[in-house]
């Protein structure tokens, strides 16, 4: 994983680069922020609200439940994801990202 944050209206996100090799079926969970997400599962959907099943997060901090949307999108290696996760909805938007969303979102990225 990349980078995560909380936005002002309180939804934590994470950025991760999208490994080689359909390795990426699973992103580890950055450890500062597993608290909140582990044993929780998330109604995956894009930005506009096309559902994509569900992201799962272990105890240990594993995320699943990406591959539908990577093939939907075309997602290659090295591509940012861009998780927007609601802990009261129990919700998580998908994004393909580049650098500069990424940007706007952390200023210290």
């Amino acid at each position: 994983s990349l980078d995560y944050g909380w936005t002002p209206e309180g939804i934590l996100w994470m950025a991760a680069r999208i490994p080689a090799q359909y390795s990426w079926k699973q992103l580890w969970v950055p450890s500062a922020i597993k608290r909140y997400l582990a044993e929780r599962t998330f109604s995956a959907k894009d930005e506009i609200g096309e559902d994509f099943g569900e992201v799962k997060i272990s105890a240990d901090g594993i995320s699943s439940g990406f591959v539908k949307f990577f093939q939907q999108r075309g997602a290659d290696e090295d591509d940012l994801l861009m998780v927007e996760f609601d802990l009261i909805n129990n919700t998580a938007v998908l994004r393909l990202s580049d650098e500069d969303l990424l940007e706007e979102v952390s200023p210290e990225a």
